[in-house]
C-alpha cells in the first residue's frame, strides 16, 4: 500500500509539474502572441506611411515638372523679349564706357535711327556668355533687353537692313531663339521623371 500511495505522489508530483511547464508554456505563448500583434501593427503603420510617403513624392513629382515647366517658360518668356546681335567683333565695344552705351551708338548708326526716334534706353546688355573666341573664329554674340516700345521698331528696321555693312562687318540682329533650342536639347537629353 505503500508503493501505491507512493505512485500515487509521484503522479500527483508529475502532474503538478506538467501543470507548471503548460502554465509557464501558456504565459510564453501569451508574450510571444503580444509581441507577434505589436510587431504586425508596427508593420501595418510602416506600410501606411510608406504608401502615404510614395504618394507624396509622386505627388511631389509631379508638382517638381509642373514647376520646373513652368520656370522654363518663365525664363523662355523672359530671354524671348532679347535681341542678339551677330557679327561685331570682340574689343569693340571697349571704345565706350559701358556695353548698353556701346550699343545703343551701333543701334542708331548701324540702323541709322533718326533723331525723332526716342532714346533707346536699353535695359541691359552684355556679350554671350563664355570665354573670348580665338581671333579666327566668329565674334560671341551680344544680348541686349530693350524696352518693350523699342523692341518691334528695332527688329523691324534690323530686318530691312541685314546685311549691311556697320562698322566694316555684317552685322545681323534678332530676337534670342538660343533658349528654347537649348530647352529642346535639355527635354530631349532628360529622363523622364517616374511616377512611381
Amino acid at each position: 500500500m505503500a508503493d501505491l500511495e507512493l505512485i500515487l505522489r509521484e503522479l500527483k508530483d508529475f502532474r503538478q509539474e506538467n501543470k507548471d511547464q503548460l502554465e509557464k508554456i501558456k504565459e510564453e505563448i501569451v508574450k510571444v502572441n503580444t509581441r507577434l500583434d505589436e510587431a504586425e501593427g508596427r508593420i501595418e503603420k510602416a506600410e501606411e506611411r510608406i504608401q502615404n510617403t510614395e504618394e507624396v513624392i509622386t505627388a511631389m513629382l509631379k508638382l517638381h515638372t509642373k514647376l520646373d515647366d513652368k520656370l522654363l517658360d518663365l525664363e523662355s518668356r523672359s530671354r524671348r523679349d532679347n535681341i542678339r546681335i551677330y557679327g561685331v567683333p570682340e574689343g569693340t565695344e571697349k571704345e565706350s564706357t559701358t556695353m548698353v552705351s556701346f550699343v545703343e551708338n551701333l543701334l542708331q548708326e548701324g540702323l541709322e535711327l533718326t533723331d525723332d526716334m526716342p532714346d533707346l534706353h536699353i535695359e541691359r546688355a552684355h556679350r554671350s556668355l563664355g570665354p573670348q573666341p580665338p581671333a579666327d573664329a566668329p565674334p560671341r554674340s551680344i544680348i541686349i533687353k530693350p524696352p518693350e516700345t523699342l523692341m518691334e521698331q528695332v527688329q523691324r528696321l534690323s530686318w530691312k537692313r541685314v546685311g549691311r555693312q556697320a562698322r566694316k562687318d555684317t552685322i545681323k540682329a534678332g530676337r534670342d531663339a538660343s533658349y528654347r533650342e537649348k530647352l529642346r536639347a535639355f527635354r530631349r537629353s532628360s529622363p523622364a521623371p517616374s511616377g512611381t
